[in-house]
């Protein structure tokens, strides 16, 4: 728990995703208008974060949670459907690993698996609303350019 934690939560943990929608919403009192990032903006954050690989081990860089929010938001902004098996390759994981990833992204009220239709074995991952507009939130500050708080 950070050190300006206040109120009714102060002293106990809270789930990644209210911390998240919480933050936001001191943030950005009210709804958010801004443009949604663009497929190009996310898709340049992949790129980099993969092209870290090419010059560093990846020992130093395991976000697979981070890797598989990244991909559900392009898949969002590019309305394609997004798999297990995507996800596990979008973050350079094995299966099994992804599968603990997923579940803990499920938990934290961050993405929804939903039935395929058409194959009762096949789950699509999609990012909860919140986490669709923290995302949108945090492109938008980057694309300005602001700096995260000190301390």
């Amino acid at each position: 728990m950070t050190s300006h934690s206040s109120g009714k939560h102060r002293g106990r943990a809270l789930p990644l995703a209210a911390r998240i929608s919480r933050i936001a919403d001191a943030l950005f009192e009210g709804s958010f208008t801004g443009a949604p990032p663009s497929s190009e903006l996310v898709g340049r954050a992949i790129r980099a974060r993969h092209l870290r690989r090419r010059y560093f081990p990846d020992m130093f860089f395991g976000e697979p949670a981070w890797d598989m929010l990244l991909e559900l938001l392009d898949a969002e902004l590019d309305a394609r459907q997004v798999t297990l098996t995507n996800l596990c390759e979008a973050a350079g994981v094995p299966g099994s690993v992804g599968i603990r990833w997923l579940n803990s992204l499920v938990a934290e009220g961050l993405v929804r698996k939903r039935p395929d239709p058409h194959n009762t074995f096949c789950e699509f991952i999609e990012l909860e609303p919140a986490a669709s507009t923290a995302f949108r939130r945090y492109f938008a500050d980057l694309a300005r350019g602001d700096q995260p708080d000190a301390g």
